[in-house]
């Protein structure tokens, strides 16, 4: 089963993306057909099946067709968001339930301005391989740790560890252990707050949430390929039909393919498609409050 998985942002197996791949490659195809150039020991047909819940394939007549995956990823990032704001009700929830004396569960609550800043503090310095930052949340990590901050606002000296995007709710990750995001004082007697989410599917899909606006954050202009482009390669269409499509020669087409793959530091034609079309998603809409 290959390593390389660009689709993984969109919740899909190594198996169904390999499936994904063989579509493209292969258009409207029965499974039959699709079974006899399945090169892997698992069953192709769960897979397919997969493909069409998530919206990434289609059957008409018994044949199967893949549908591009900037389709596929609005929906699925908007169901996202709504099972995002699912579980921050469900955190204020819990959070309620502790402060008032209720059970252990995956949020802790901290109050108080001095309270929070220790709190925060000692999270980050704990850090032992990568912090996250939605917004600015906490100190810098020990200089050994690697950092990733997404700003809303350019940051003062740029660098690969920096990317400006929309963000949804100021957030800390310290490794995979903690999760550190401000809550709302109002709450909690007019006193600053925060949640601290320990490991759990909060705190997954906290950091999924990161990565998912990671790959989109910052991707310079000059480096978005043309949609058109980006559509005629994930259709696995060769050189000389995408020239035909854009109205240029081969070569030409051969360039601008190549150019794209080496922006996005692809190793295939589809890892670059799927690369440059998941960097030309717009910011998501705000969940529903």
């Amino acid at each position: 089963m290959p390593t390389d998985q660009p689709l993984s942002v969109l919740g899909l197996s190594a198996t169904q993306e390999a499936a994904y791949e063989l579509l493209v490659d292969s258009p409207m195809s029965t499974v039959d057909e699709l079974a006899g150039r399945w090169p892997y020991p698992e069953p192709l047909a769960p897979a397919l099946a997969a493909l069409a819940a998530a919206g990434l394939a289609r059957a008409t007549a018994g044949r199967y067709a893949p549908v591009p995956p900037r389709a596929a990823f609005d929906a699925l990032l908007a169901d996202g968001w709504r099972r995002l704001h699912r579980e921050r009700e469900e955190t204020d929830r819990l959070a309620r339930d502790r402060v008032s004396g209720g059970g252990a569960g995956p949020v802790e609550v901290v109050v108080g301005a001095e309270a929070v800043h220790e709190h925060v503090a000692r999270a980050v310095a704990s850090a032992r391989r990568e912090v996250r930052r939605l917004g600015a949340v906490g100190p810098e990590p020990p200089a050994s740790v690697a950092t990733r901050t997404i700003r809303p606002d350019p940051p003062a000296e740029p660098g690969h560890h920096v990317r400006t995007a929309g963000v949804p709710l100021d957030l800390c990750l310290v490794d995979d252990r903690l999760g550190l995001v401000p809550a709302d004082g109002d709450r909690y007697g007019g006193c600053p707050a925060l949640l601290v989410v320990h490991p759990s599917e909060l705190l997954r899909a906290l950091g999924l949430l990161f990565e998912a606006l990671w790959e989109r954050a910052g991707t310079p202009p000059a480096r978005q390929e043309p949609d058109r482009l980006v559509g005629l390669l994930l259709t696995g269409l060769t050189d000389d039909a995408i020239g035909r499509a854009l109205g240029v020669s081969t070569r030409t087409a051969q360039r601008r393919v190549g150019a794209m793959m080496a922006a996005a530091g692809a190793r295939t034609r589809f890892q670059a498609g799927v690369q440059a079309a998941l960097r030309a998603m717009p910011p998501p809409a705000s969940p529903p409050r």
